[in-house]
């Protein structure tokens, strides 16, 4: 509809000053001398009065609330009504639910925030007809996961009044309910400073159109380049305009208008590009996407805060002072993988496995490399029984080893400090096992515990084995330290 710039810099300006001179005349792109922070409200008010002069009265801005826009515009056009923009409310809402998480730990939970995000905005889109209706949607949040379900009664997203009896959160630790009175009381706080603006909150837009215009002119004025004081900034700041309203044939069509060929090659280009993206913005819409948007963010914070607690502290504001370097810099092993040489690999498992002893007689490393390679070497030499041994590896054992046939370097110490979670059943032999394999032994599952309240999770996951054994070893190892 409109578009304006601000700069504070102008390169000839700033070149004839630094000299003393007599600026000469020229196109000069410096037009703002204020701060950088008051350009957006200044560029709002002159657009929306060209507009209005122009006959298109602005009625309606969807605007975040991180500057006072809104409150400058309403001096000069008081009927303006301003709404929220969803994605910035969802993002404030959420960042205040990370910082309660700072007080308690039933926030700590991967799933826990972005369920409660969910409910939030259940209770907004769902409502969005009705002030009174939505403030009665945020008002039964709290209670919908602190376990009274009282006012869910005529909302499809919970289905606790569907089979009370055996109703689970499918979003919350175990299935229950958030039961920390506190939490509670500041949770009711929260959503009541957005009860308090729900007139805003009603038929809330989107701000993602101006987000990606923002990132089309970065791509025409890098801010790398300090495009800002060149005369040639208004000129791509143009060019970003016409990609965002014409597509990417706005070159052929600025071409036409000025008498020359649009360039056949440039067009067909252009045209590409334009369906490109016009499919995708189709495939962004279904559901299919979303969930799969949702499915690999999850994924890739689940891989973040695993590998964080793996290796500890890695950058952190004077951590090289700490008196305790050594367990903030203690990296927990991961999970071997076959492309790692990180332990060893027991060859007669795994050749009897893989070789029927009705092929090869016995199992001796001479006969199974005489009967399956049909060589013979001097046994009991050692550089030849490595050398043997290692030919049939590669050639006939290699592609059927298994993750499970490796072990880690430290298998059997690992093992022997696990031995006593064994014999107090906190886990089985079996879980011990895949553990030490992975050069997993007691220590590590304190530092894992220490770095995140989750830790122990993580581990487990990581090395194939169920969470539900987490709850007895923290159990454990918080009787240990006492």
């Amino acid at each position: 509809m409109d578009y304006a710039y601000r700069s504070r810099s102008c390169r000839v300006c700033e070149v004839h000053e630094e000299r003393k001179e007599t600026v000469s005349a020229h196109d000069c792109c410096r037009n703002w001398k204020g701060t950088s922070k008051g350009m957006e409200p200044d560029m709002a008010v002159e657009m929306t009065h060209k507009l209005n002069d122009s006959g298109c009265q602005i009625k309606v801005l969807h605007a975040d609330n991180d500057s006072t826009t809104t409150s400058r515009l309403k001096v000069h056009f008081e009927d303006l009504e301003k709404k929220d923009d969803q994605n910035h409310v969802k993002k404030g809402f959420s960042k205040k639910l990370y910082e309660l998480s700072k007080k308690y730990k039933e926030l700590k939970h991967p799933d826990v925030i972005p369920y409660l995000v969910r409910c939030f905005m259940y209770a907004i889109k769902e409502n969005e007809g009705s002030t009174d209706d939505l403030r009665k949607g945020l008002n039964r949040l709290v209670p919908h996961v602190s376990g009274d379900h009282s006012l869910c009664t005529d909302i499809e997203w919970c289905t606790y009044k569907d089979d009370p009896v055996n109703f689970k959160y499918k979003s919350l630790p175990g299935g229950k309910c958030l039961s920390n009175d506190a939490l509670t009381s500041e949770l009711r706080e929260l959503v009541q400073q957005y009860n308090r603006r729900a007139e805003s909150l009603q038929n809330m837009g989107s701000t993602q159109a101006n987000e990606n215009f923002n990132q089309i002119v970065g791509s025409k004025c890098p801010k790398a380049r300090s495009y800002g004081g060149s005369s040639s900034f208004n000129s791509r700041l143009s060019a970003a305009v016409l990609q965002k309203n014409e597509g990417y044939t706005w070159l052929s069509m600025v071409n036409e208008a000025s008498e020359l060929s649009p360039g056949q090659f440039t067009m067909k280009v252009g045209e590409t590009m334009n369906k490109k993206l016009e499919r995708q913005r189709e495939n962004q819409k279904t559901q299919t996407f979303k969930k799969r948007r949702i499915e690999k963010k999850k994924n890739r914070k689940k891989a973040q805060r695993s590998s964080s607690v793996k290796e500890g502290t890695t950058y952190q504001q004077e951590v090289e002072v700490n008196e305790n370097a050594y367990d903030i810099i203690q990296q927990i092993p991961s999970s071997l993988i076959l492309t790692s040489v990180k332990g060893f690999i027991d060859t007669l498992k795994l050749s009897k496995r893989v070789f029927p002893k009705a092929d090869v007689d016995n199992y001796r490393q001479q006969t199974l490399v005489k009967k399956v390679l049909g060589i013979e070497y001097a046994a009991h030499n050692a550089k030849d029984d490595v050398l043997s041994l290692s030919e049939l590896f590669s050639q006939k054992l290699q592609r059927s080893c298994e993750e499970d046939d490796l072990h880690h370097v430290n298998f059997n110490s690992c093992k022997l400090s696990l031995k006593p979670l064994v014999d107090k059943k906190i886990i089985n032999a079996t879980v011990c096992i895949k553990l030490a394999r992975s050069g997993i032994n007691v220590t590590h599952l304190k530092l894992a515990n220490s770095r995140d309240v989750n830790g122990i999770k993580l581990i487990l996951t990581d090395n194939n084995v169920n969470n539900r054994y987490a709850s007895s070893i923290i159990g454990h190892l918080s009787g240990c330290e006492e």
